[in-house]
């Protein structure tokens, strides 16, 4: 059944966060070239302790990507079916609301999670002014 949600095969070895699952999805190339940055930083000339503790939570996150990507049988197109059938559960939760079907405390709570996933979501695919590109960048140049 093609259309059918695609659910993990196998559970995760750890418990993923929301914010961890929308950084090791939608946040992905972004974060894996900055890894790759300070990979290679590491090797030509040394780290900070910022840049370091920063590459540790990197290497983290890709972790977490491969046991994602390995709990649904190593194919992502699953995994991006699965971050538009969450968004479908979403918007059925705020029709139900406005149709005046109302919700239960665990839907709720379930629309309250899903809205806050939506929200980072649409932080890392939406670009950052250039202001605050810019002071992360002074930042990171100062070791901070």
């Amino acid at each position: 059944m093609s259309g059918a949600t695609p659910l993990p095969e196998r559970p995760f070895s750890t418990t993923m966060n929301p914010n961890d699952l929308v950084m090791v999805t939608r946040g992905w190339r972004r974060l894996n070239r900055r890894r790759g940055e300070l990979i290679r930083m590491k090797i030509e000339q040394g780290l900070n302790q910022g840049e370091c503790s920063e590459l540790e939570n990197l290497q983290r996150l890709a972790d977490l990507r491969a046991q994602l990507v390995d709990s649904f049988g190593g194919d992502w197109s699953k995994v991006a079916r699965f971050w538009r059938e969450l968004n479908r559960r979403r918007l059925e939760l705020i029709d139900r609301e406005s149709s005046g079907e109302g919700r239960g405390q665990q839907e709720t709570d379930e629309l309250e999670n899903l809205q806050r996933l939506a929200g980072l979501r649409r932080g890392l695919i939406s670009p950052l002014p250039w202001h605050i590109l810019d002071a992360l960048e002074n930042l990171i140049k100062q070791g901070k």
